[in-house]
């Protein structure tokens, strides 16, 4: 017998049970074993039920999530070259970004690649070094 037919009679046994009983002093007994036997369906139920994600969502969720980080690693990572190159005054064309993954899913922005007049590269790689640790390299 399957647990959902084996709830089913204890409950119209209980039912019947509660129905034919007198409403004195045993009807509180009765209660009490109600209860217990409500709290053990249900932490019974509880018990059988797996509430991991499937193999397959597991893996695509951590996916989305690396490269939602690595995008948003990479959009901050230009936004911080700009406002260091503007400040400086150097002019720069297209700037894109070169990251690592290790194995521990730590995400390392190794270069730069930025479009830059060539009087301005060795000062601008200079800064974003110093200021950054990211490598920048010319043209792309």
């Amino acid at each position: 017998m399957d647990f959902a037919k084996i709830l089913s009679v204890t409950s119209v046994v209980l039912a019947a049970l509660w129905l034919v009983l007198p409403r004195g002093k045993s009807a509180n007994g009765f209660k009490y074993a109600m209860g217990l036997f409500v709290i053990s369906v249900i932490i019974s139920i509880l018990g059988g039920l797996d509430f991991s994600l499937p193999e397959k969502l597991q893996t695509s969720n951590s996916t989305t999530v690396t490269n939602t980080a690595q995008s948003i690693s990479n959009d901050t990572a230009v936004y911080v070259i700009e406002n260091l190159l503007k400040k400086c005054n150097i002019k720069f064309g297209e700037i894109q970004i070169i990251t690592d993954n290790s194995e521990n899913s730590d995400i390392n922005i190794t270069k730069a690649y930025v479009e830059l007049e060539p009087k301005d590269f060795e000062r601008a790689a200079e800064i974003i070094k110093n200021q950054t640790g990211i490598i920048l390299t010319e043209g792309g």
